[in-house]
């Protein structure tokens, strides 16, 4: 008997659901006097993208939607979603969903990293003074988009409300089919094009999906436009339009996170009873699962502890019982 150990890596199709186009904009009102958004291209929470009377605006994504002034010792998810935010760009803050001190000290790191000059100051902050004013920011629904249309040109008056840009529709969802068949167990990840990868659920969700899309080349329309195949990571489309409930497939590797031990046995070795795969090991019975074939050999997978041990019954018979 020998081992190997594998990632058991297949191509699987990956069902993404899309939502829908966004309108970008923010609570300023005055003159656009600066933008640095362009048709096509993406634009990322923590950046500044537009100028307003001479103020930077910043982009912010976070999970609830930003709606108001953020003001010291308001309370509520909308504040608990800029926390989570503002740490994930690098300005730590306990997510409490309360905008005390800490919070206060995190945007006021933000302005100076951005040159947003808001005046709040977290030393000398009290309850009901702006930490963040609606007028300063413009809220992204995830942590970068795609822009389809820049709405507001420089030199044109802006108001409230009103649009600056259109960002392109977002992968809401992404599942992988055919986790049931899977016949090694394990945590699972799909791996990208340009290396990276997610982390797949049981059920077969995948963590991040925004992130899916980009690096995939999933259109935002899911109606045009295919890639490499799915050979070396990359996504291929299945499919030319949409289906009809809006998603579409793409498909890419799914491997173990972790590379799995597997046995090489002879063939003869194995058993089948009852619906279980057997062999006998060092006088024990030992129950394994059959991945594959090699050089007419058997590859099993046993997750009983302690396995198999270094010798197998090569020809164990019929009376042996699972």
């Amino acid at each position: 008997m020998s081992t190997t150990t594998t990632t058991d890596s297949k191509p699987v199709k990956v069902r993404v659901r899309m939502g829908s186009e966004r309108l970008l904009s923010s609570g300023a009102e005055g003159v656009l006097t600066a933008s640095e958004c362009r048709d096509g291209q993406a634009i990322a929470s923590g950046a500044s993208s537009f100028s307003v009377d001479g103020d930077r605006l910043v982009n912010i994504a976070t999970s609830s939607p930003l709606w108001r002034d953020i003001e010291y010792g308001a309370k509520g998810e909308d504040v608990r979603a800029l926390q989570a935010e503002l740490t994930r760009l690098g300005f730590p803050v306990y997510v409490d969903g309360v905008a005390g001190r800490n919070t206060a000290r995190a945007v006021e790191r933000l302005s100076l990293a951005l040159n947003l000059n808001l005046t709040s100051n977290w030393k000398t902050e009290a309850p009901g003074e702006v930490l963040l004013p609606l007028s300063r920011y413009v809220w992204l629904p995830a942590e970068r988009v795609n822009v389809s249309d820049c709405k507001a040109e420089v030199g044109e008056p802006v108001t409230s409300g009103g649009p600056l840009a259109t960002a392109s529709a977002q992968v809401e969802t992404a599942t992988v089919e055919g986790m049931k068949d899977l016949k090694i167990p394990g945590s699972r990840v799909l791996t990208l094009p340009d290396g990276s990868t997610l982390a797949v659920g049981d059920d077969g969700t995948v963590a991040e999906p925004d992130k899916l899309a980009e690096a995939s080349g999933v259109e935002a329309e899911g109606t045009e436009g295919s890639s490499a195949g799915s050979d070396g990571g990359a996504a291929s489309d299945d499919s030319s339009a949409a289906d009809s409930d809006g998603s579409r497939t793409v498909t890419l590797p799914l491997g173990l996170k972790t590379p799995a031990s597997l046995s090489v046995v002879p063939a003869g070795s194995i058993v089948f009873h009852g619906g279980t795969s057997c062999v006998r090991s060092t006088g024990n019975v030992v129950r394994v699962q059959v991945v594959g074939s090699k050089l007419g050999a058997s590859v099993v997978f046993v997750s009983e502890k302690p396995g198999l041990g270094p010798n197998v019954d090569a020809s164990p018979g019929r009376s042996l019982k699972c």
